[in-house]
């Protein structure tokens, strides 16, 4: 069974993601989350509702989103980042629209290897994800972090940005 990779530190070596995935539920099944019967039961539902499985299954509370952060990377061989362990680098926050990025859920994280590394919770979505990043920081890779890491980051980093958008998207006769 695969653990997730967990990169302490400035990593020497990203892989790049594999298009030839495992199933998400055959993985979650693997890792002794979620049983075959629970799996078959949201496959079901799936098909009448627009939702992922992984979506799915959270809205149902048997799987955490640690757990399914945990088997994506997994799924997607990309690591999984810790803001404590592997601090992202701020300063590429300035690099971006923040409230882009809030909308897409990604920021980029550092840089290694002459790649910008971004962080996003969800993965299906990279390949879009890239096409909203500047040409500065391209190439990119995947690395995944929770949605609420992403937005904190940015709210904390980027509020009088975020703020002054806000306060001027609304009518002055209000």
């Amino acid at each position: 069974m695969n653990a997730p990779k967990m990169y302490p530190g400035e990593p020497d070596h990203f892989p790049v993601p594999q298009t030839a995935r495992r199933p998400l539920g055959r993985l979650l099944i693997e890792r002794g989350l979620l049983s075959a019967a629970e799996l078959f039961a949201a496959l079901g539902d799936q098909r009448f509702s627009d939702a992922r499985l992984g979506h799915l299954l959270r809205s149902r509370h048997l799987i955490s989103e640690d757990q399914l952060l945990e088997t994506l990377a997994i799924q997607y061989d990309v690591p999984l980042v810790d803001p404590v362990v592997f601090p992202p680098d701020l300063s590429l926050l300035q690099d971006i629209d923040p409230h882009s990025a809030l909308q897409i859920g990604a920021i980029p994280w550092a840089r290694s290897n002459g790649q910008v590394l971004i962080a996003t919770s969800d993965p299906e979505n990279f390949e879009s994800i890239q096409r909203f990043l500047p040409a500065h920081l391209r190439p990119a890779s995947m690395v995944l972090a929770k949605r609420d890491t992403i937005e904190k980051l940015l709210c904390q980093n980027r509020l009088a940005d975020l703020t002054y958008r806000a306060e001027h998207l609304v009518p002055e006769e209000l």
